[in-house]
């Protein structure tokens, strides 16, 4: 494998995924695309976060604007069309748009979106997968709702939709092993799960803490 530049992250809902790529990110000094890229794209873009999460960014002159301005600090005023129609099956091609846009200018973690099938080619590429036990994942998860949610039904209906998701547009299982360089419980907790992945994708030096 090459020197790796792009960590994508698998996850189980409730198995601390997202805030593992957020401190991936943050220990390597990366780029984050997740939740706050969406945010970040649309504060440059000076259009509203409700529109690029709709989109789920646009392609051809958008995309590359949008990723210039948050690579290098830029700022552009969207004025372009929007498409005349966004369903998933759109979103799910631009998310890949997106996926290897970012991959190509390297240093970033990649949470969700199919990426490790996005960029399965890519030898620069570290896929991962993290798991915990079910006792665990309701844990997290139950911090996230008012006291006495029921937490059960969330925590098996978010994974069949990633599942489905992958199967639908990738023709992949989810889980497939074969698609990760690591796999890994999270139950251990964020910190040591971030240090395993680092070791693992022989980045622990590279560490700007």
């Amino acid at each position: 494998m090459k020197t790796v530049r792009v960590i994508t992250i698998a996850r189980e809902y409730g198995s601390g995924g997202a805030a593992i790529g957020q401190e991936l990110a943050t220990r390597l000094g990366w780029k984050l695309l997740d939740r706050e890229l969406i945010l970040e794209l649309a504060r440059r873009a000076h259009v509203q976060p409700s529109e690029v999460s709709q989109m789920d960014e646009h392609p051809g002159s958008f995309i590359a604007r949008l990723l210039k301005a948050f690579w290098l600090g830029d700022t552009y005023t969207w004025s372009g069309p929007a498409p005349d129609v966004v369903d998933p099956d759109y979103l799910a091609e631009l998310s890949a748009i997106l996926i290897r846009e970012a991959a190509k200018l390297g240093q970033c973690v990649i949470v969700g979106r199919g990426a490790q099938c996005v960029l399965r080619e890519r030898e620069d590429a570290f896929h991962v997968f993290v798991y915990g036990s079910r006792q665990e994942k309701l844990k997290r998860i139950q911090d996230r709702y008012p006291p006495h949610t029921e937490c059960e039904a969330p925590l098996d209906e978010f994974d069949r939709i990633r599942a489905g998701y992958i199967r639908r547009y990738y023709r992949c299982d989810w889980a497939n092993r074969h698609l990760c360089h690591l796999m890994i419980n999270s139950d251990a907790g964020i910190d040591r799960t971030v240090a395993v992945i680092l070791s693992a994708a022989g980045l622990a030096a590279q560490e700007k803490r």
